[in-house]
C-alpha cells in the first residue's frame, strides 16, 4: 500500500502544472477588484472559432510575445500602438478579424464585420456604446471595470481631507506669507470627518472602495445604486436611485461616482444642490456630464454649499477663460484620479487574461451591458 501511495504521489507531482506567479497575480487582482465573470463561455459567442485574428493594444513589441505565452497556436495577434495602426490592420485583415482589444472605433467595426468581441481600455464605455455599429450590432463588450477603483478612492479621500482640514485655506495663507493660527487668520472652521455622513451616489466598484476607506476613518456611509439595496455591511443604508433626493439632506459629504448614461446625464442640477446642507461638500469622480456645471458654479458662488472637488468636468479639458477657474471653494484636478503605479501593471495583466479567456473559450471578465451603458 505504501509503495502504491509513493508511486501515486510521484505521478501526481509529475503531471500537476505549477501555478505561475502571473496566474497568482491575476487571481489576486480578480479577487481584490471583485471582477465578475460572464455567465457563458466565450466559445458560445456568435461567430467564435478557434481560428482567431485579434487586434491588440501594445506599448512595445515585447508585449505581443508576452500575450502569446498562454495562447493556442491558432490565434494570430495583430499588435497596434494606437488607433491609426489599429485602423490600418483592420483594412489589411478585414475578412479575418474576430476581436479588437483596446480600441472601440466606428471605422474599425465598419471595415471588419466579423468582429464579435470588443475590449474597451477604460472603465467608462459611454463613447463605445454610443457608436451606431455597437448599438445595432451583436458584440460582446468588456472593459476595465474596477481597475482604477483603489486609486480613485484614495484621491476622493484626499479631496475630502483637503477641505475638512483646511488645506485649501492654508495653502493660500502660505502663498501670501501669513501664519494662519486662529488668532491671526481663521479662514474656516476645521472639522473632523469622524461620525460625519458620506453619501455615495453610484455604489459600483469605485463607490465601494471609497466607502471602505471612509468607514475605516470613522465615517457613517449611506449610498444609492440603480440595481438593488445590497452591499457591504459597513454601509449603513443603501437606497435605490429614486431615493437620492431623500438622502442628500442627510449628508455632510457627497461623492458622485455615477457612470454616464441617458438617465444620469446632467442629473446633479440646481434642485439637488439646493437640498444639500450649506456646510456640505460635493465631489465628482464619475463623469463630468452627470453635473450641470453652471448650477454647481452658482451653488458655490452663492455659498449654498461649502465646497466641491472635481476630477471630471464638463467641459473637459476646461478652457483657460472658463468660470470654473475663478469659482470659490473649488478644487480641480485634471482627470488623473485613476493614475497610480500599481494600476498600470494590473492593466496589462487584465488585458492579457481576457485575451487568454476569449482564445480558449472560457468565461470573460467584466462584460458590460450595452443597453445600460455600464
Amino acid at each position: 500500500m505504501r509503495i502504491f501511495l509513493l508511486f501515486f504521489g510521484i505521478f501526481i507531482m509529475g503531471y500537476t502544472k505549477p501555478v505561475s506567479s502571473q496566474n497568482k497575480a491575476i487571481a489576486e487582482i480578480i479577487s481584490s477588484l471583485n471582477l465578475s465573470e460572464s455567465k457563458q463561455e466565450s466559445d458560445t459567442i456568435k461567430g467564435w472559432s478557434k481560428e482567431q485574428h485579434i487586434i491588440v493594444l501594445i506599448d512595445n513589441m515585447n508585449r505581443t510575445d508576452w500575450y502569446r505565452e498562454e495562447l493556442p497556436a491558432t490565434v494570430t495577434l495583430l499588435p497596434a500602438r494606437n488607433r491609426n495602426e489599429a485602423i490600418l490592420l483592420a483594412k489589411q485583415h478585414f475578412d479575418k478579424i474576430s476581436a479588437v482589444v483596446g480600441f472601440c472605433n466606428s471605422e474599425i467595426l465598419q471595415l471588419a464585420n466579423k468582429i464579435n468581441w470588443i475590449h474597451v481600455a477604460f472603465s467608462g464605455v459611454e463613447r463605445c456604446v454610443s457608436i451606431p455599429e455597437v448599438i445595432n450590432g451583436d458584440y460582446i463588450v468588456t472593459n476595465m471595470r474596477g481597475l482604477s477603483a483603489p486609486q480613485i478612492a484614495e484621491h476622493t479621500i484626499g479631496m475630502i481631507l483637503y477641505f475638512s482640514r483646511g488645506l485649501d485655506a492654508y495653502t493660500h495663507a502660505k502663498s501670501i506669507g501669513i501664519w494662519a493660527n486662529k488668532r491671526v487668520y481663521n479662514p474656516q472652521k476645521l472639522v473632523s470627518i469622524r461620525q460625519k455622513t458620506l453619501l455615495i451616489v453610484g455604489l459600483g466598484s469605485i463607490g465601494i472602495k471609497i466607502a471602505n476607506l471612509a468607514n475605516n476613518l470613522g465615517m457613517k456611509i449611506i449610498a444609492t445604486r440603480n440595481t438593488n439595496n445590497e452591499g457591504p455591511k459597513f454601509i449603513e443604508y443603501i437606497g435605490l436611485s429614486n431615493e437620492l433626493k431623500k438622502l442628500i439632506p442627510k449628508a455632510d459629504f457627497i461623492v458622485n461616482a455615477l457612470p454616464l448614461t441617458n438617465k444620469t446625464k446632467y442629473l446633479f442640477d440646481k434642485s439637488h444642490f439646493k437640498l444639500m446642507k450649506s456646510s456640505a461638500y460635493f465631489f465628482n469622480v464619475g463623469r463630468g456630464k452627470t453635473v450641470v456645471t453652471n448650477d454647481l458654479i452658482e451653488a458655490l458662488t452663492n455659498g449654498d454649499i461649502s465646497g466641491a472637488g472635481l476630477d471630471v468636468h464638463d467641459p473637459e479639458p476646461i478652457p483657460q477663460n472658463h468660470h470654473l477657474w475663478k469659482t470659490p471653494n473649488l478644487l480641480i484636478t485634471p482627470h488623473i484620479a485613476s493614475r497610480g503605479d500599481i494600476e498600470r501593471k494590473n492593466f496589462w495583466l487584465i488585458l492579457r487574461e481576457n485575451i487568454r479567456r476569449y482564445a480558449k473559450g472560457e468565461k470573460m471578465l467584466s462584460v458590460i451591458s450595452i443597453e445600460k451603458g455600464y
